[in-house]
């Protein structure tokens, strides 16, 4: 009988079968390592989104605070990112400081007023050592921070204790201009938001005694609808003719313009805020002298009132404290068929809603008119680059002559327009010596084959006068 290990061959059967062959797997080691680190990547970044979703929904949850409502919990105890402090924290908490009265100053590293504000918060924090605490905050990061604090213009403030990247404090108290001041009282409720000008010793010991107080509340107004306009004001009307002339400082405005243009580019809205008359009256002429063929500048007009300064603002040294009663508010807002004639009706506004009156007139003047001196051509640009810079010494390549005496009309303390007289056409390149005075300038422009002489022209200019 056949054994049926041996099979009959005198070997055992599983001793004689062929060894299984080996199955080469359908993906090398290095594969699996690729699809290890992107599960990994993806596990990432769903956490990742996981938190940014939640960030964006505890965002999303902030409700702004109103004057009057009371800090609530979780911002006394939200975790914010400071430098400068004055004993080395990196993380403090609103909470630190309750019970006394809280200023957060909210500021940026490109805000000339919020910077010059700086010394005037640090003397009222001394001042108020133990019950006042004077917070900078601001939402830039913390690299940009310390560059400014390390920087030339920034060091010799570093005694300012400031929050960084303070986007948790912005949801709870918006805004949309800076210095932008907000007041949190010793039970924790926010009182008011201001302007650094309201920030004063007496203001400040009369919230602490609980006493009235008479600041002016600041309360940001969206300058992207018209001005003033009721939020009940309907989508579906549409706005034919609008403007607006108000007299008196809005803190809840920037001093600034905007404009409103359509689908094809062109200028359908304009407006002014907390400007001066000076500024409203030459704006239009900066639209309406290019008709003439001349370009506008701020030398163009002549004031023939009685009290030329009503059209000048006193600046304190920090910034901080103006004339209110000299600043106006303007708008208009036409549709697209009069687009053309928006400067107009701007003008014709002004004069109509002021106490005073502006016309262009030809007016025989001593004036300087700049001219080449002779026919070589120092001045063509190569037009390798473009460069403007304005300030002194000036510098310009690849720039149209007139660029130059738009120039020389900002810097030169001179009562009447230097009028371009050298009919040159192409562009130029030039780079003047720092100049001090007239006599300076003309040895630098010299240089050039360029001079500034005296003349004798009739000249367009803008005349003021009451009504």
């Amino acid at each position: 009988m056949t054994d049926f290990y041996t099979n009959g061959r005198g070997m055992p059967k599983f001793l004689r079968q062929k060894p299984p062959q080996t199955i080469t797997p359908f993906y090398s080691w290095r594969t699996a390592l690729l699809v290890l680190v992107f599960v990994c990547f993806q596990f990432v970044c769903l956490a990742q989104e996981s938190r940014d979703n939640g960030a964006l929904k505890a965002t999303e949850s902030i409700k702004p605070l109103e004057i009057g409502d009371e800090i609530p919990e979780e911002l006394w105890e939200a975790p914010l990112q400071v430098v400068n402090h004055p004993e080395g924290k990196e993380v403090v908490t609103l909470d630190e400081y309750r019970g006394k009265l809280i200023i957060l100053d909210f500021w940026a590293t490109w805000c000339s007023s919020c910077i010059k504000g700086f010394p005037k918060m640090n003397d009222l924090q001394n001042a108020f050592n133990e019950d006042v605490k004077i917070l900078a905050a601001t939402t830039q990061e913390l690299p940009i921070v310390t560059k400014f604090f390390e920087s030339s213009n920034g060091e010799q403030y570093n005694y300012m204790n400031s929050v960084v990247n303070g986007g948790v404090l912005k949801n709870y108290f918006p805004h949309t201009g800076v210095p932008h001041l907000v007041w949190i009282d010793q039970e924790g409720k926010l009182i008011n938001t201001t302007l650094p000008i309201d920030a004063s010793e007496k203001n400040i010991q009369a919230v602490l005694d609980k006493k009235e107080v008479s600041m002016r509340t600041k309360i940001d107004i969206d300058r992207k609808r018209p001005l003033f306009l009721s939020e009940k004001y309907p989508d579906y009307l549409d706005m034919k003719f609008y403007s607006i002339f108000s007299k008196g400082y809005v803190p809840g405005l920037p001093s600034g313009g905007s404009i409103k243009t359509n689908k094809q580019g062109e200028i359908y809205g304009w407006q002014r805020t907390n400007a001066t008359l000076s500024e409203l009256f030459r704006s239009p002429f900066y639209h309406l002298f290019p008709r003439l063929g001349i370009r506008f500048n701020s030398k163009h007009v002549l004031f023939e009132v009685e009290n030329p300064d009503y059209f000048k603002v006193v600046l304190e040294e920090d910034g901080s404290t103006f004339e209110t009663d000299k600043l106006y508010n303007y708008e208009i807002i036409v549709p697209d068929s009069k687009v053309d004639s928006l400067f107009d009706y701007m003008l014709q506004d002004l004069n109509r809603y002021s106490d005073y009156t502006a016309t262009i007139e030809d007016r025989l003047l001593d004036t300087y008119a700049l001219i080449r001196t002779s026919n070589v051509d120092k001045i063509k640009s190569s037009g390798e680059e473009t460069l403007w810079k304005g300030t002194n010494p000036i510098k310009m390549k690849n720039q149209p002559i007139s660029a130059l005496s738009d120039i020389l009309n900002g810097h030169l303390d001179l009562e009447f327009p230097i009028i371009e007289d050298t009919g040159y056409k192409d562009n130029v390149d030039l780079q003047l010596s720092k100049f001090t005075d007239l006599f300076s300038l003309r040895e630098t422009l010299r240089e050039y084959d360029l001079d500034l002489v005296p003349v004798r022209r009739k000249v367009k200019m803008v005349i003021i006068r009451d009504k």
